[in-house]
C-alpha cells in the first residue's frame, strides 16, 4: 500500500504567487472547468484566488501566447471556441504523441508502478459507470497516463 503512496507523489516545488495562479488557471482550462467561449474576468479571478490583479494578468499573458486563451478586441479575455476540424487535429496529434510515448514507458514499468496502474484502471472503469464522477474519472486517467510516461528513462 505505502508504494502506491509513494508512485504517485511529486516533489514540492516552492512557486510565485504569478506561477501558481498561471498553474491553477491552466489546470482549470485543462480540465474543462471553463465553457468556450466563456469571457474570463481578471479581478473575479483574482478575487477567487485571494491575489491581487497582476498575477492573473500575468497568467492570462502567458495562455494567451499559449493559445489556451484568446484575447478579444474589447480588451477582455475567453476561453477559445473550438471547431470540430481543430477538435480532430487535437486527437491526432495526441493520438501519436502519447501513443509513442506510451509505448516507451510500458517497456520500462515497475511492478509498483503497474500495481499503482491496475489500481487506477479499476478506479477509472468505477468512475465511468456514475456520471457524477466525470471529474474524478478525468483526473484518474490524467495520473494514469502521466504515471506511464514517468517510467524511468522517458523524462
Amino acid at each position: 500500500m505505502q508504494t502506491d503512496i509513494v508512485g504517485t507523489m511529486q516533489p514540492i516545488v516552492r512557486a510565485s504567487v504569478a506561477e501558481s495562479v498561471y498553474q491553477a488557471l491552466r489546470n482549470q482550462l485543462m480540465h474543462g472547468e471553463f465553457q468556450p467561449g466563456q469571457v474570463l474576468g481578471i479581478k473575479a479571478l483574482a478575487d477567487a484566488l485571494g491575489t491581487s490583479t497582476m498575477p492573473v494578468r500575468e497568467a492570462f499573458s502567458r495562455l494567451v501566447m499559449q493559445q489556451g486563451l484568446q484575447p478579444m478586441r474589447n480588451g477582455s479575455t475567453r476561453v477559445p471556441l473550438i471547431s470540430a476540424d481543430n477538435l480532430d487535429d487535437i486527437r491526432r496529434a495526441r493520438m501519436l504523441i502519447e501513443g509513442t510515448v506510451t509505448e516507451w514507458g510500458a517497456a520500462r514499468l515497475n511492478k509498483g508502478q503497474i500495481d499503482v496502474l491496475a489500481k487506477l484502471a479499476d478506479e477509472i472503469t468505477v468512475a465511468r459507470r456514475s456520471r457524477e464522477e466525470v471529474q474524478v474519472s478525468v483526473e484518474k486517467n490524467r495520473i494514469f497516463h502521466f504515471t506511464i510516461y514517468q517510467a524511468p528513462g522517458i523524462s
